[in-house]
């Protein structure tokens, strides 16, 4: 239930099984809700019309609970600056709309009978407790007749029987689903290996590991194999990539050309969308590679750098922070796209 004195429904989900309270340290409020589970909001976004993300409520709610698994209370609005234009509805969209959630029919099945899984632990006699208000965020439905729609065809395809059980051809299916399922917390690097990137270089990798996630470099990696299929094998066994697509004009050279489009980093990141693996774009802010992005690539939501601002530093990720540098926006996109990996909630004993 609300509080007398606060918002009717939960900003996110709009629904109204939840608790809220405002805060004195922060400029909002903590929510306890039933779908989307703990998380802050800034002031700006809990009543009233300013809620830019409307058209990705699901997308948001889902992603609140997933941070909630990994033992963290997310902050929404964290790591928007002082420009406007970042609380649009095509950033929210663009933010919240490549994180790995579930999309198809097949992925939304498969994720709730894992969902229904882990509710009974494993019990293979235990019934299941379908149209529970967490499930619609964890499988990224859209609302509850969703859910309960795909419940029913989870039945049709005898993974439940009628007594709400998981049958044996469920549990089989669910050891389907465990074995190609990502569990490393590798971030693979595509970039261009230039001395134009050395510095960009160290930065990225500093934004990944202060995340919790293994940096992979294709060119320090060691590997007795044609590097086009370690390439495959790195982008295959990642958590997410960061694809940096900065770029100098060509010039001929001893009737060669060099440099231009980085060829290589729009077919890795190609490769990681195809896999379902989040992709996070980065480029160099100069003309060349500002010009040089293909039409379908400059939709997508980028931190631009520059050489001056890629210091490696990285200041407390809790609080809104105002001039973000490079390494500092990596790092808010990471968590708020992908969240923290084990290594850095073991170091903060999460």
């Amino acid at each position: 239930m609300a509080l007398n004195s606060g918002p009717s429904v939960c900003p996110i989900c709009e629904e109204s099984y939840f608790t809220a309270e405002p805060l004195q340290s922060f400029p909002g409020w903590r929510f306890q809700c039933e779908r989307c589970g703990k998380f802050r909001i800034y002031d700006e976004f809990v009543m009233g019309k300013n809620q830019p993300w409307s058209k990705v409520r699901h997308l948001v709610s889902a992603w609140i609970r997933r941070e909630n698994k990994a033992g963290i209370v997310p902050i929404v609005g964290q790591g928007a600056t002082s420009d406007q234009q970042l609380f649009s509805p095509e950033w929210w969209s663009d933010q919240f709309a490549h994180m790995g959630f579930p999309e198809t029919t097949i992925a939304k099945l498969d994720a709730l009978l894992k969902a229904y899984a882990e509710s009974i632990k494993g019990d293979y006699l235990g019934q299941i407790t379908p149209s529970q208000p967490y499930l619609v965020a964890e499988i990224a439905a859209g609302n509850m007749s969703e859910l309960n729609g795909l419940t029913n065809l989870l039945q049709q395809l005898d993974y439940i029987d009628q007594n709400l059980v998981i049958t044996a051809k469920g549990w089989i299916h669910l050891d389907e689903i465990r074995k190609s399922e990502v569990l490393s917390d590798s971030a693979f690097v595509a970039m261009w290996f230039d001395d134009v990137t050395i510095n960009y270089r160290k930065a990225v990798i500093f934004a990944i590991e202060s995340c919790g996630f293994e940096p992979i470099v294709i060119d320090r990696q060691d590997y007795n194999d044609f590097i086009m299929n370690q390439v495959i094998s790195q982008i295959r066994q990642s958590r997410f990539i960061v694809a940096d697509f900065t770029c100098r004009s060509e010039i001929e050279k001893e009737n060669k050309i060099l440099n231009g489009v980085r060829a290589g980093v729009y077919w890795e990141a190609g490769m990681a969308y195809g896999l379902g693996r989040p992709v996070i774009h980065t480029c160099e802010d100069n003309v060349d590679s500002r010009n040089r992005l293909h039409f379908d690539v400059r939709q997508y939501n980028t931190i631009f750098w520059k050489e001056d601002n890629l210091g490696i530093k990285i200041r407390s990720l809790d609080q809104r922070i105002e001039n973000p540098n490079f390494v500092e926006q990596l790092a808010i996109r990471i968590r708020n796209t992908i969240g923290l990996g084990r290594s850095y909630r073991k170091e903060q004993g999460k």
